[in-house]
């Protein structure tokens, strides 16, 4: 429990988040060439996995492959359900422009959420509140580990779902 609350403390510190997250929301997408294209949401609370909340999108309005379009319209969709729980921290995968694209649907939702996005290599995330990219080898190992969790976590989702769809 300690860990847990010190965890959060440190992101919260690290990323100069308000507050410390206690609902935590990652984004991915997944799809071949635009085919059978998804979208997936996985949830934390606090740093454990809250499968009962996790979320499939199947792509509606993009046609071929723009990873970037198909987020915008998971999160506008997302966005959309005010009655699911706000998250107070997002994470989505992807680089600079997919954190601008989660920027810019939840300042059209009239919400102040921070995000983060992890790009592929998981050399650098880039966040909401800093100007410059941070290099994940920079963060407390805790962090580290806790933001490995969460890109594996939803990028399997993403698959598992993008997987089940192909089979049928």
């Amino acid at each position: 429990f300690i860990e847990k609350a010190q965890l959060l403390n440190q992101m919260k510190d690290a990323f100069r988040l308000p507050d410390e997250p206690n609902r935590i929301e990652a984004y991915d997408i997944s799809n071949i060439g635009g085919a059978l294209a998804v979208g997936t949401m996985a949830v934390f609370t606090k740093t454990e996995s809250d499968k009962d909340e996790y979320r499939k999108f199947k792509i509606k309005t993009v046609k071929g492959a723009n990873d970037i379009a198909m987020m915008k319209e998971i999160l506008k969709r997302r966005f959309s359900h005010r009655e699911w729980l706000k998250p107070d921290l997002i994470f989505v995968d992807g680089g600079v422009a997919q954190l601008n694209t989660a920027k810019e649907v939840i300042a059209e939702s009239d919400l102040k959420i921070p995000v983060i996005a992890f790009a592929k290599g998981l050399q650098n995330v880039f966040t909401s509140s800093l100007r410059k990219p941070m290099a994940l080898k920079r963060l407390p190992e805790r962090i580290k580990n806790f933001i490995v969790q969460i890109k594996d976590e939803v990028h399997r989702f993403s698959i598992a779902y993008h997987r089940k769809l192909r089979s049928k």
